[in-house]
């Protein structure tokens, strides 16, 4: 485990203060259900700086390959992009 790694609940701090609909990730209580434990201890593994660096990569990708999503029913809304 990367000792310099954030701690799970700075990356997901005020991220608990909305939650009024249907979560993937966390339960009711905050807890991380089963099937995403995996997951979220190899995000929490990674330092602050190497998240970082893959945030920019991702973005980098979604940029690359145009993804978009679409928004019904706003005149406006086909072919947003994720950026």
């Amino acid at each position: 485990m990367n000792t310099n790694a954030p701690p799970l609940s700075t990356l997901t701090g005020g991220y608990f203060s909305q939650q009024a609909m249907l979560d993937e990730c966390f339960g009711l209580e905050g807890e991380v259900k089963e099937h995403w434990k995996r997951l979220l201890k190899n995000v929490g593994d990674l330092s602050a700086p190497e998240l970082k660096n893959r945030q920019l990569e991702v973005l980098k990708l979604l940029q690359e390959n145009g993804v978009t999503y679409n928004v019904y029913g706003e005149t406006d809304g086909l072919n947003r992009p994720w950026l």
